[in-house]
């Protein structure tokens, strides 16, 4: 659903040393099962502690408001082109 997609986009985006997102894939796995996949592109100076913690702050989150994405899969990039 769109209000989940975009709540799950917003999180991110909303963070600071977030630069963008290069790609945001979801699916339906079943009737309140949802999986999230995306590429969050991150400023150069954030240190792996510093992503983990933001990435942390936004399954929680996520999970909190939409319990049904029961996955959230998230790949770290510096310096990629964005689409969003």
């Amino acid at each position: 659903p769109k209000e989940i997609e975009n709540l799950i986009k917003q999180c991110f985006l909303g963070k600071e040393g977030v630069k963008g997102i290069a790609d945001f894939k979801s699916m339906v796995l079943g009737e309140n099962s949802l999986l999230a996949a995306l590429e969050v592109v991150f400023e150069e100076d954030k240190t792996a502690e510093e992503i983990r913690e933001i990435i942390e702050i936004c399954e929680k989150n996520i999970t909190q408001k939409f319990p049904e994405v029961k996955n959230i899969y998230v790949e770290t990039k510096v310096k990629e082109k964005l689409c969003m």
